[in-house]
Parts: C-alpha cells; sequence; structure tokens
C-alpha cells in the first residue's frame, strides 16, 4: 500500500534534512562526522518513508526525522557504526509515538473547543 504523492514530498523533503545533515554538532569528531554523514544519507529516505506513512503529513514527516538525526547525535553518536541501524530506528519509531500522542491530546482539545462553539450561546 503505498500513498499517492509520497515519493515525490519526499524527494523534496530530502534537500531539507539533507541541509540539516551539516549541522552536525562540532563535538562530533572528523572521523565519525564524515561516518554519521555517510549513514544519515543512506537513512534519509527511508526514514522519510516511514515518517510520511505514519503521519500523513511530509512537512511533519519531515520534522521527525530532523528530530530523530538530532537525538541520534546527541546521545549515540559515539556508538559502533554497526549499531547505528537500529538504534537509529528506534529512536524514529519512539518519535514517531510521541507525535501520535501529542496529536491524540491535540484533537481531544480541538474536539471539545469545537463543540464549545457550536453550543448557542445561553446568556440571555
Amino acid at each position: 500500500m503505498s500513498m499517492p504523492g509520497v515519493s515525490c514530498a519526499v524527494s523534496d523533503r530530502a534537500d531539507e534534512i539533507h541541509h540539516s545533515i551539516d549541522a552536525i554538532p562540532t563535538a562530533v569528531s572528523g572521523d565519525n562526522r564524515h561516518r554519521l554523514e555517510l549513514f544519515f544519507q543512506q537513512q534519509e529516505q527511508k526514514a522519510l518513508k516511514i515518517a510520511a506513512f505514519s503521519t500523513r503529513n511530509h512537512a511533519d514527516a519531515a520534522d521527525l526525522v530532523q528530530d530523530t538525526m538530532l537525538r541520534f547525535v546527541r546521545k549515540y553518536s559515539d556508538r559502533d557504526p554497526s549499531e547505528w541501524p537500529p538504534l537509529f530506528h528506534r529512536i524514529l519509531q519512539n518519535c514517531m509515538i510521541d507525535w501520535q500522542r501529542r496529536q491524540a491530546v491535540r484533537n481531544r482539545f480541538r474536539s471539545w473547543l469545537k463543540v464549545a462553539d457550536d453550543e448557542p450561546d445561553q446568556t440571555r
């Protein structure tokens, strides 16, 4: 099952995410920085597709992937590169779950506000 327009929008967002790769903290050493850049370039298309399928929103998907990359660099960039793929995908999965929980709360408040707006004013 594929979402219409995902591949086109994903490729548009890949450029945006590629620019975020340049923002890898300078605290990461040169050789490790290069390995991280290569790793992210390999993972970004797949991660965008996964996130876009989960969120059904390409902007939110790109934000999730960027957040995943930043969390990964902050916490796990010093790990052995053979450990990176499962760690990266677990962080992505956790970011998607957090996003879905926030959306559920937002939608709940939106529905309450909509009900309140639909009720007639009974102050008379």
